[in-house]
């Protein structure tokens, strides 16, 4: 396997991870009950729409974490197939 593929795929699974952490770390807070990061990824749709909900009722605006983790999947998609198209081509 390619070094450079597998670099970007780590890096991929990196900052498609990180908004999902700060994610959980804010509903934590919030509450005791909160599952773990595996289960918070796996059924992130619903925790996305806890997460607005909540930050909006806090800082009376959505919270910064609910867009970066859109960008954070976008660019994480993006290096995904950069590193599987490297492997393939090389």
């Amino acid at each position: 396997m390619n070094i450079l593929s597998v670099i970007l795929i780590a890096f991929a699974l990196i900052i498609y991870i990180w908004p999902s952490i700060t994610i959980h770390e804010f509903l934590k807070k919030k509450n005791d009950k909160t599952p773990g990061i595996l289960h918070i990824n796996i059924n992130i749709s619903h925790f996305l729409k806890e997460y607005r909900k909540r930050s909006k009722i806090q800082y009376g605006r959505t919270g910064s974490a609910y867009y970066f983790w859109f960008v954070s999947l976008a660019l994480s998609l993006i290096l995904l197939t950069a590193g599987i198209l490297i492997e393939i081509i090389i």
